[in-house]
């Protein structure tokens, strides 16, 4: 499935920025689909708003350990890498968020249940990660 934007590309102009977050977990997710979803409806929005705001500035939430190569052994790093690489191609500022964990606060909640899980073993040592690592571990504030 190609992604295509056209029924509302008229209402994409006059814009200074696009703060991107789209995403999706790859947990049980082959390449073809996760680049689908990751890097198809990525750049469906992206190409656009790039034509027709050269000027604009286009934030990408990304992830920490993302490739740019493109060459690495994890499918999701990968994915983002060439996604990012072709955000940067386009003729608009291109910024890349690459955090590492993002912490559910007030009432927020994954759909993923790994995550989930995780948020909630590593709740007692949140504190202390991003006091530690505070360019690594953000919250949804």
């Amino acid at each position: 499935m190609t992604w295509k934007i056209s029924p509302i590309e008229s209402r994409l102009a006059g814009f200074d920025a696009c703060f991107f977050t789209l995403g999706v977990s790859s947990a049980g997710m082959n390449e073809a689909d996760y680049a689908r979803l990751t890097y198809g409806i990525t750049l469906a929005a992206a190409e656009p708003l790039s034509r027709l705001n050269p000027g604009m500035t286009f934030i990408y939430v990304s992830g920490a350990g993302t490739d740019s190569s493109e060459k690495g052994r994890v499918m999701w790093a990968r994915v983002k890498g060439r996604t990012e690489n072709a955000l940067l191609r386009l003729p608009f500022n291109a910024f890349m968020f690459r955090p590492g964990i993002i912490q559910p606060l007030d009432g927020i909640r994954s759909k993923t249940a790994a995550y989930r899980l995780g948020y909630t073993s590593m709740r007692p040592v949140l504190p202390l990660l991003r006091w530690a690592l505070p360019n690594q571990v953000l919250s949804t504030r």
